[in-house]
């Protein structure tokens, strides 16, 4: 089959002139490849920043949980200090396009439940994946709290598809969680809000 095919091309490529064959063959190469090798330079860019994009919220999460433990006393205005911090912490400014959730959540008879939930440092509606304040909270796994214990989790949420996802889907979202629990003092309560 091969050489049959070589053989075609060949008695093809002598009914044309030399330099016109071999110029249109180029022609249609480069066709071909060009297209080829965009796709493949977008895809590569896409998913680099989407691997960015995830160390970046997995960092972001990681570092307001650390500070919310590291508190004494949960008030309002240090959630509002540490929302505020978010955009030194992420690199970014959120805006419309993320938002940061803390919940808090409290073992008691044997269940986990939101003790209680702020957002800030954006205006992004998307709900938590914690759950509401009140309601049984939805933890990974197997991640359980002991009764009387409170952990704190934090969601960062962005709406960050990239060029190409964002044009075919119109509400991408990455969100990453970081779960820890209390060094000092118990964070079950917040004061202040």
């Amino acid at each position: 089959m091969i050489a049959f095919l070589r053989a075609s091309l060949r008695r093809a490529c002598r009914a044309v002139p030399l330099s016109l064959g071999e110029r249109g063959v180029a022609a249609v190469e480069t066709a071909i490849v060009i297209p080829i090798l965009v796709i493949l330079l977008v895809g590569v860019a896409e998913v680099g920043s989407k691997i960015l994009t995830g160390h970046q919220l997995n960092t972001t999460a990681s570092r307001v949980g650390d500070l919310v433990t590291q508190q004494q006393a949960v008030t309002q205005a240090g959630l509002n200090d540490i929302f505020a911090a978010v955009e030194h912490i992420a690199g970014e400014s959120f805006d419309e396009h993320g938002v940061v959730i803390i919940s808090a959540v409290t073992g008691t008879n044997g269940v986990a439940r939101v003790a209680w939930q702020r957002r800030g440092a954006g205006t992004l509606q998307e709900p938590s994946h914690v759950g509401a304040t009140g309601a049984v909270a939805q933890l990974p796994g197997d991640f359980t709290v002991a009764n009387g214990e409170t952990v704190i989790v934090v969601e960062v949420i962005v709406a960050n598809g990239g060029v190409v996802a964002d044009l075919m889907t119109p509400h991408s979202v990455i969100a990453k969680t970081s779960l820890h629990r209390g060094r000092i003092n118990d964070l079950g309560t917040i004061t202040g809000s």
